[in-house]
């Protein structure tokens, strides 16, 4: 049993073997299995901790929504400044609709390629596919004044959106949610901030870049009927949606990652 900063490699280890990890701990740590491929594929990648996540000082799950933003934009800004090459952003889960925005944001980015994106601000996401359900929203006044004066309260991060369904394997959720650096627990103050401050600043309809999303079939966090709506309003003449068949939210096979990267790899190709 690992203990800390290396607690990822309980359930790492155990689905995607021993051998990989050696070879993977020196490039990432939670999102291996999206990075690596990639990699091997000639890309480089920086995928940043972001602010209250991995391995950043101070308090796990303290961010707000604009920090996570600004982190992202942070990155694509030295990624272009180092390589002054090609940049696209790449979100998985939450980091879909964050790396949505932060493209919105910054004008150098030649696309997206997301691993699910949705509408953070989807009222019907919000209603039936939180915890808190269809009081969410009756919740906001609340929160904004609890979070004024409690923001730093950590709150576990499965009541507020459950990790039951975050794999197909009961043990791998399970273990995943006692890792300090997998997302387990959010500030008062960042679960606010993802209600209040999620919404698009650039509409689906304007964002005009290429995009490429990939959905598991099967995901029951954020199921595919809200990954497809908010497809359909993107405003881009170069977009692909592409489902992988009975997949989860995050996939414990390596040929579903390998699908990832090869769908990503073809279509970073066609927009040259």
């Amino acid at each position: 049993m690992y203990l800390g900063n290396e607690y990822w490699k309980n359930y790492m280890e155990r689905w995607f073997g021993v051998d990989l990890i050696v070879s993977w701990e020196k490039f990432a740590r939670v999102l291996l299995p999206f990075i690596i491929p990639l990699f091997k594929r000639g890309y480089t990648l920086i995928v940043p901790d972001l602010q209250g996540y991995g391995y950043n000082e101070g308090i796990k799950g303290d961010f707000e929504w604009n920090a996570h933003v600004q982190n992202l934009k942070d990155a694509a800004t030295f990624a272009k400044n180092k390589y002054g090459s090609s940049v696209w952003l790449g979100g998985a889960s939450m980091g879909g609709p964050l790396a949505y925005e932060a493209a919105s944001e910054c004008d150098f980015v030649d696309g997206l390629l997301c691993w699910c994106l949705w509408d953070f601000s989807d009222k019907e996401f919000m209603l039936k596919e939180t915890s808190t359900g269809k009081w969410t929203y009756a919740l906001i006044p609340i929160l904004k004044i609890l979070s004024k004066f409690f923001g730093k309260l950590r709150l576990i991060t499965n009541h507020l959106i459950s990790y039951d369904a975050l794999t197909d394997s009961k043990e791998f959720n399970e273990l995943i949610k006692k890792d300090p650096q997998a997302g387990t627990h959010v500030t008062l103050k960042g679960a606010t901030s993802l209600v209040l401050d999620s919404e698009p600043t650039v509409k689906h309809s304007d964002f005009l870049k290429p995009v490429l999303v990939v959905q598991p079939g099967n995901d029951q966090m954020t199921p595919k009927k809200y990954m497809k709506k908010t497809f359909e309003r993107l405003g881009s003449k170069i977009k692909k949606y592409v489902e992988v068949e009975g997949a989860p939210h995050f996939p414990t096979k390596m040929e579903t990652y390998n699908r990832w990267a090869n769908e990503v790899d073809q279509f970073i190709k066609k927009c040259k």
